[in-house]
């Protein structure tokens, strides 16, 4: 198929898509690396190559053609750009398929708002002097045959944009060459691993996964704070939420930065609930602090920056008031999300930015994320009312 016929075909789908949910549909902006065609298998629609791919055209297209897949929610086989028999890649694809469900489902059903407007992006070539991933070497050395390569994905300030392009966070990819082009056998950046809760995925019918959205998105009201002291600070959600905006990327200098490969995200969300708190920017002074909960440029508590002793402390309501948000259906902007992969513990927060479209903030990548996209996890949250 040609790139003209390419580019009509996913205009199309991206435009049904925006009807379906309400949404103007936008130009589409053609994203297929060069020497890159669209063909149709049996049931399965796949990327074929004229040609061998360079590493870093494999790259471009193993992004792009999981972008597409994600837009036009249709599986995609990468075949001709991975090793599908790598476990790594194997699992990413499996999550993307639930992705792919998920996002459907919720569109169909009209539950939460689901982005399907294509955004650019650019990809940022990293040289191997410049690395900050103090992980890089738990990876091990390529092997024989195999490379890596490193980057950064960038986009539009403000936009929030699939998982997996992870925006301003450092990418690493493994290849393997495979006759005279290459394939990617992993795929690295901060909170990769976290989709999976240590196991491969597994899709589940339409209809299981129907009953779980429902009960996702159950119209709950929102449980009661304890009742405030008299000289209690109340909270105001949308003072989290443009801090949020101002500081997730690049981070508030005035405090401590824990890095994306340690995980910052429990530190952000507690400058955020300070901020609404009328904390302000800066951590001087200590206000909208408690003994327990505290940061500076130099550290902070254990309640601060870590996920699920903040959640502990903040749920034993004593100088810190909080009301249980129940389901995503009740979330407003301000809320803390957590979330976890498969029964292990919570390990990562978010902020919600904004209720209409469930768009949430982050560090550990610092960029924002719809809750749409949150898949193969499940999530509690609580709303910040009051300190003392």
């Amino acid at each position: 198929m040609g790139k003209g016929r390419l580019a009509a075909v996913l205009g199309a789908l991206v435009a049904a898509c925006a009807i379906a949910c309400g949404i103007p549909a936008a130009p589409v902006h053609e994203q297929a690396a060069s020497g890159l065609r669209q063909g149709y298998l049996t049931g399965a629609r796949t990327y074929q190559i004229d040609g061998l791919f360079a590493p870093q055209a494999a790259v471009r297209a193993y992004l792009e053609g999981q972008y597409e897949s994600y837009l036009t929610m249709e599986p995609l086989d990468l075949s001709a750009v991975a090793d599908t028999e790598s476990r790594a890649v194997k699992n990413e694809l499996l999550w993307l398929r639930l992705l792919i469900q998920r996002r459907r489902l919720l569109m169909n059903s009209h539950l939460c708002y689901v982005p399907v407007k294509p955004l650019p992006y650019t990809i940022v070539w990293i040289d191997e002097s410049e690395l900050k991933d103090p992980r890089m070497e738990t990876l091990g050395a390529p092997g024989e045959g195999e490379t890596d390569l490193h980057f950064m994905v960038t986009g539009e300030a403000g936009q929030a944009y699939p998982p997996m392009l992870a925006v301003n966070a450092q990418h690493t990819v493994r290849l393997r060459r495979d006759g005279g082009g290459w394939k990617v056998t992993m795929h690295e950046y901060p909170g990769a691993a976290r989709r999976f809760g240590g196991a491969a995925p597994a899709v589940p019918s339409n209809r299981a996964a129907m009953e779980r959205l429902r009960m996702e998105f159950a119209r709950l009201p929102a449980g009661t704070a304890p009742e405030a002291p008299a000289d209690a600070a109340a909270y105001d959600g949308e003072m989290a939420a443009s801090y949020a905006a101002r500081w997730m990327q690049p981070p508030n200098p005035q405090y401590y930065d824990i890095g994306d490969w340690l995980g910052n995200c429990a530190n952000f969300t507690s400058q955020c609930i300070r901020a609404g708190f009328g904390g302000g920017d800066s951590p001087e002074g200590m206000t909208a602090m408690t003994d327990e909960w505290f940061a500076g440029v130099g550290g902070g508590s254990p309640a601060w920056e870590n996920v699920g002793r903040f959640w502990e402390y903040a749920m034993r309501g004593a100088d810190f008031g909080v009301a249980v948000v129940p389901t995503a259906a009740s979330l407003c902007a301000g809320d803390l999300v957590q979330v976890r992969s498969g029964s292990g513990s919570y390990n990562h927060n978010l902020l919600v930015v904004d209720a209409r479209t469930l768009r949430l903030a982050q560090n550990s990548p610092d960029c924002l994320v719809y809750y749409a996209d949150l898949v193969n996890s499940s999530m509690r949250a609580l709303r910040p009312c009051w300190i003392a």
